[in-house]
């Protein structure tokens, strides 16, 4: 809201829309206004004959994926730059799952990667020509939490190969969905100790094993904390593809 009310005083002017007008103001409001809903996003809801944020409030909130991109002013020194905007990067999507009341097994990190023969972009600070690459893992129990998502991130991060000073663009995706609901909350609290301990895993068991990724990519990252251990993740869902 904060996003649209600053939009609306643009250029110099100012908005105020208080929390009991806020189902008011975006009854009629366009969809394509929202943050983050871009033209194909738009012309997928205008199929569903969905045009303005009051019809889109009726639909089921049943999602099948949350996550983040940004692909847009991402350039990065070295892995310091890397670690930071990873950890933001979880962060955020960590309060979007938690806003939806959901918790997910399935993390995907994208990462567009400079493609060697592209010029420079048409935006200014846009991504460019990129190749879009993609890694996945399945963890054995759902979650939200910002610091498994950050290891997890992390380890996904060591498996792309990548220069740091080739991306253009990250993004985390995280599916297989579960709802954090109070039933679920309270056999959390019961089994907390426990869960803690499968994340943790054995300090010299590394949580995806994988074919070792060039030193300018590994060193630094994707080496803080501990994560499961083999027997516990089913490899049969780890994905790396380009």
């Amino acid at each position: 809201m904060a996003r649209l009310a600053t939009r609306i005083a643009k250029p110099d002017g100012q908005c105020y829309i208080p929390a009991e007008k806020v189902e008011e103001h975006l009854c009629e409001l366009p969809v394509k206004t929202l943050p983050g809903i871009g033209h194909v996003l738009e012309e997928k809801l205008n199929r569903k004959q969905i045009t303005i944020c009051g019809q889109l409030r009726m639909i089921s909130k049943k999602s099948k994926s949350i996550g983040a991109d940004v692909n847009w002013g991402v350039t990065f020194k070295d892995l310091k730059d890397v670690h930071h905007f990873l950890l933001n990067l979880c962060k955020e999507v960590s309060l979007r799952l938690q806003g939806c009341g959901v918790i997910g097994r399935k993390f995907t990190l994208k990462i567009k990667k400079r493609r060697g023969d592209a010029g420079e972009p048409v935006k200014y600070l846009g991504c460019g020509v990129c190749d879009n690459l993609s890694h996945s893992v399945m963890v054995p129990m759902a979650t939200d939490s910002v610091d498994v998502l950050e290891r997890i991130v992390s380890q996904l991060f060591t498996t792309s190969h990548v220069d740091v000073e080739d991306i253009r663009g990250m993004g985390l995706q995280v599916s297989k969905l579960e709802t954090a609901d109070s039933s679920k909350q309270d056999n959390s609290k019961n089994s907390g100790d426990e869960r803690q301990a499968q994340f943790q895993g054995d300090s010299s068991t590394p949580f995806i094993e994988m074919t070792a990724a060039s030193p300018s990519v590994t060193a630094g990252i994707g080496q803080r904390g501990t994560l499961p251990p083999m027997n516990e993740l089913d490899i049969g869902v780890i994905v790396s593809s380009s």
